[in-house]
């Protein structure tokens, strides 16, 4: 039998399809599902297939501005005559001197690692103009992941020459909102604040770059003595890991090799004794005796910053950040680096987001089962409190109310779909976080 084909019939049923999949990867990609799907392979049989998702994922984020759903911002036109109010800082850097920054971001591309380690991570001089003064500046490209500068949109991190704007110390920090969960990163510090732990400062800034408006960027405050001394705390050492300035970040050993810690500030009288930090890592490696080098409640409620934010990324080889207050002679936690996920809840199994095994410092000091009861209590109670949970929704979304035009002007390194999608689910994403949190915590626990 003869079977004609049909060049209308093929055409009729090839649109659809590609209709079809070109959602499926808006929603694996652009809508972050991807990192859903990797979760539920790794965590069933098939496991054995996730070395090609991430394969597949990690070829996707590093090609250069791809965003599926970019078509649809025809449909999505951005706020007109709208007049941002946020503080603005317009760098002006010689196209000669930018060259030489890509050159290098490729070299890391292509390394062992794929992160913009010190080797390749150059400053270029620039000039930046804020409020009407302008001020010599070198300018860098700033983040570990390739995430951070891969589209033409980038986190910076600029530094003053001489004079450095008025109540600000010497350093700046851009980073573009979408590496820390466009509202994320904000939250974290808001719930770090509420806990009474020590937290850097933060805000929303506009920023240009030889006149092209890059729309909007989140900035952080510096982990520096300035951080200190505003905060009440004499000048002691204030360790950070190395991850991210050395070519052997992924490593790092943080409990077990001190040359993998740096220091942000040291004692003025002796800013070479690291004498703190060696005994915390010996008592990390036998925990025997009791640690009285640690202050109890600031590690408490950084734990429980942790499981609220449902992020155990302060692991055992980066973003760690320890004061050595030497008035008491404890060590106090900063949370850092630290953003909320709206899909946190799908990336642990049941109960093991309790699980102590990611950071060695915090599995030796849960191993005793009376502070792990008090880590317990602490958490507990704020999630059974209506008026936390009422204050951290209305936080979230009184941000988004003050910025979701700001998203949408200037270069945008997500598109339209991506950013309303957040800015709609983040709310739902923590009430449904928290209830599962709570839920567990009964489960895994007091069930016993």
């Amino acid at each position: 039998m003869k079977h004609n084909f049909s060049k209308n019939l093929f055409i009729s049923a090839l649109i659809p399809s590609l209709i079809i999949w070109w959602g499926i990867l808006i929603w694996l990609f652009d809508l972050q599902k991807i990192l859903v799907v990797r979760t539920w392979v790794h965590q069933s049989s098939l496991a054995r297939i996730d070395p090609i998702i991430k394969e597949v994922h990690a070829r996707l984020v590093t090609a250069n501005n791809l965003r599926f759903s970019r078509p649809l911002d025809l449909i999505f036109p951005p706020p007109l005559f709208y007049r941002s109010s946020l503080p603005r800082y317009d760098l002006t850097i010689a196209p000669k001197e930018t060259v030489k920054l890509e050159e290098k971001v490729q070299l890391a591309i292509n390394s062992a690692t794929g992160l913009l380690t010190d080797e390749y991570n150059i400053w270029a001089p620039a000039s930046l103009n804020y409020n009407g003064n302008t001020y010599q500046v070198k300018v860098k490209y700033r983040g570990d992941r390739v995430t951070h500068w891969n589209s033409h949109k980038k986190s910076l991190s600029i530094k003053f020459d001489n004079s450095s704007i008025p109540g600000q110390n010497n350093r700046l920090t851009l980073i573009i909102p979408e590496e820390r969960n466009y509202l994320g990163a904000a939250f974290s510090k808001h719930v770090a604040n509420k806990l009474g732990l020590m937290v850097q400062s933060d805000d929303f800034v506009t920023a240009s770059i030889n006149s092209e408006d890059l729309g909007l960027y989140y900035t952080t405050e510096q982990l520096d003595a300035d951080f200190l001394q505003s905060r009440s705390r004499p000048l002691g050492n204030l360790y950070s890991d190395q991850y991210g300035n050395v070519p052997w970040s992924k490593q790092i050993q943080l409990f077990k090799n001190i040359k993998d810690w740096k220091k942000m500030v040291s004692y003025p009288s002796a800013p070479d004794d690291t004498a703190d930090l060696e005994r915390l890592i010996n008592w990390v490696q036998h925990p025997i005796s009791p640690p009285t080098m640690i202050n109890e409640d600031s590690f408490l409620n950084w734990q429980v910053h942790s499981l609220l934010l449902g992020n155990f990324t302060q692991d055992n080889t980066h973003n760690l950040k320890l004061y050595s207050n030497p008035q008491t002679q404890q060590f106090e936690f900063i949370p850092d680096d630290i953003s909320f996920s709206s899909d946190v809840s799908s990336f642990f199994p049941y109960c093991t987001m309790f699980d102590t095994s990611y950071n060695q410092l915090v599995s030796a000091l849960l191993i005793d089962p009376k502070r792990l009861q008090q880590r317990n209590q602490i958490l507990k109670l704020y999630l059974t409190n209506p008026q936390n949970i009422q204050e951290d929704i209305n936080y979230l979304q009184t941000q988004i109310d003050q910025l979701s035009a700001e998203f949408f002007i200037g270069e945008k390194k997500s598109t339209q779909l991506q950013v309303r999608y957040a800015m709609w689910y983040l709310p739902k994403g923590l009430n449904n976080w928290y209830k599962h949190l709570l839920q567990q915590l009964e489960s895994c626990y007091e069930s016993n």
